[in-house]
């Protein structure tokens, strides 16, 4: 993957099993940051400096996708759940299934059935406009 950064999950390869594409990816052994903040698997509570640290390494790594060279990418999918940490409790952004690379510095607008079961993380004018980075701000911004 050309968008490599700490704090984006690591795409290793791709095989092709069988006529099926599977994709081998870092593994991020504490899970995602919606479990972690539902205080599941016998994990203690996050403390404010890991929630701060998680918090601005998904930063990172969203400002590392808007301002990427010549292809910045919009993830259009960011929450809680997309949100991996790792051993030492570094932020990984994942899922990029929805990501669309910015042409011109907008995207077109999603379709609405794509996004139904994120309604609150995105904006309210997501139908209305062309996507741009401030989309990703917005779902940042729910989450943090």
């Amino acid at each position: 993957s050309r968008y490599q950064h700490e704090n984006l999950l690591q795409l290793f390869d791709v095989v092709n099993l069988d006529g099926r594409l599977c994709l081998i990816i870092e593994y991020a052994v504490l899970g995602s940051l919606q479990d972690r903040l539902a205080g599941g698997g016998g994990f203690m509570p996050l403390t404010y400096d890991l929630r701060l640290k998680i918090a601005v390494g998904a930063a990172k790594g969203i400002q590392f996708l808007h301002e990427f060279y010549d292809k910045p990418l919009i993830h259009r999918n960011l929450k809680s759940s997309n949100i991996l940490i790792d051993a030492r409790f570094n932020a990984k952004v994942s899922d990029f299934g929805l990501a669309e690379i910015l042409a011109n510095n907008n995207c077109d607008p999603i379709s609405t059935a794509a996004l139904h079961r994120w309604l609150a993380y995105r904006p309210p004018e997501v139908n209305l406009a062309k996507m741009n980075p401030q989309y990703d701000v917005y779902s940042f911004g729910v989450v943090s």
